[in-house]
Protein backbone atom coordinates (compact mmCIF):
# COMPACT_ATOMS: atom_id res chain seq x y z
CA UNK A 1 0.00 0.00 0.00
CA UNK A 2 1.04 3.62 -0.46
CA UNK A 3 1.40 4.29 3.39
CA UNK A 4 3.86 1.90 3.60
CA UNK A 5 5.90 2.82 0.46
CA UNK A 6 6.32 6.43 2.02
CA UNK A 7 5.99 5.14 6.06
CA UNK A 8 9.40 6.44 6.73
CA UNK A 9 9.22 9.86 4.96
CA UNK A 10 5.48 10.85 6.90
CA UNK A 11 7.16 9.77 9.82
CA UNK A 12 9.85 12.26 9.85
CA UNK A 13 7.41 14.77 8.44
CA UNK A 14 5.10 14.02 11.90
CA UNK A 15 8.14 13.86 13.91
CA UNK A 16 8.87 17.73 12.51
CA UNK A 17 5.62 18.75 13.50
CA UNK A 18 5.36 16.90 17.48
CA UNK A 19 8.63 18.74 17.31
CA UNK A 20 7.66 22.03 16.09
CA UNK A 21 4.29 22.31 15.49
CA UNK A 22 2.84 23.44 18.99
CA UNK A 23 4.44 26.94 18.96
CA UNK A 24 5.91 27.50 15.75
CA UNK A 25 8.68 29.99 15.10
CA UNK A 26 8.39 33.28 13.37
CA UNK A 27 7.31 32.66 10.18
CA UNK A 28 4.67 33.95 6.83
CA UNK A 29 1.56 32.20 7.09
CA UNK A 30 -1.83 32.62 5.29
CA UNK A 31 -1.98 35.81 7.59
CA UNK A 32 0.53 37.28 5.84
CA UNK A 33 -1.37 41.11 6.82
CA UNK A 34 0.07 40.42 10.09
CA UNK A 35 4.04 39.90 8.01
CA UNK A 36 5.79 37.40 9.62
CA UNK A 37 4.26 35.79 13.09
CA UNK A 38 5.64 33.58 15.79
CA UNK A 39 3.31 31.14 18.08
CA UNK A 40 0.75 31.20 15.51
CA UNK A 41 -2.26 29.64 16.94
CA UNK A 42 -3.92 29.19 13.80
CA UNK A 43 -0.31 27.28 12.00
CA UNK A 44 -0.40 25.08 15.76
CA UNK A 45 -3.97 24.08 14.98
CA UNK A 46 -3.31 22.93 11.71
CA UNK A 47 -0.21 20.91 12.50
CA UNK A 48 -1.89 19.17 15.18
CA UNK A 49 -4.72 17.74 13.02
CA UNK A 50 -1.73 16.43 10.59
CA UNK A 51 -0.74 14.53 13.96
CA UNK A 52 -4.12 13.29 14.36
CA UNK A 53 -4.27 12.53 10.92
CA UNK A 54 -0.67 10.60 10.71
CA UNK A 55 -1.96 8.58 13.00
CA UNK A 56 -5.17 7.35 11.84
CA UNK A 57 -2.72 6.52 8.80
CA UNK A 58 -0.73 4.27 10.76
CA UNK A 59 -3.90 3.16 12.54
CA UNK A 60 -5.02 2.17 9.26
CA UNK A 61 -2.10 0.64 7.93
CA UNK A 62 -2.15 -1.87 11.03
CA UNK A 63 0.70 0.21 12.87
CA UNK A 64 -1.13 0.33 16.15
CA UNK A 65 2.36 1.62 18.26
CA UNK A 66 2.34 4.38 16.22
CA UNK A 67 -1.46 5.27 16.29
CA UNK A 68 -0.94 5.19 20.14
CA UNK A 69 1.90 7.56 20.14
CA UNK A 70 0.37 9.94 17.52
CA UNK A 71 -2.67 9.95 18.59
CA UNK A 72 -1.50 10.32 22.70
CA UNK A 73 0.82 13.61 21.20
CA UNK A 74 -2.17 15.08 19.00
CA UNK A 75 -4.86 14.92 21.91
CA UNK A 76 -2.37 16.06 24.27
CA UNK A 77 -1.38 18.62 22.35
CA UNK A 78 -5.04 19.93 21.67
CA UNK A 79 -5.70 20.24 25.14
CA UNK A 80 -2.90 22.71 25.58
CA UNK A 81 -3.70 24.64 22.49
CA UNK A 82 -6.84 25.25 23.53
CA UNK A 83 -5.80 26.47 26.92
CA UNK A 84 -2.59 28.77 25.06
CA UNK A 85 -5.13 29.97 22.22
CA UNK A 86 -8.10 30.92 24.55
CA UNK A 87 -9.13 34.21 24.52
CA UNK A 88 -12.15 34.30 26.39
CA UNK A 89 -15.08 34.41 23.20
CA UNK A 90 -12.91 33.73 20.44
CA UNK A 91 -9.32 32.08 19.98
CA UNK A 92 -6.12 34.21 19.62
CA UNK A 93 -4.36 34.59 16.14
CA UNK A 94 -1.11 34.10 18.16
CA UNK A 95 -0.13 32.57 21.19
CA UNK A 96 1.05 35.93 23.05
CA UNK A 97 -1.22 38.23 21.30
Amino acid sequence: AIFEEYYKLLTRYADYLVENGLDPAKQLTTDDFEGPLAHNANLAAKAIIAIGAYAQMCQLGGYDPCYQHYMSIAKNYSSIWMKKADDGDHYRLAYDQ
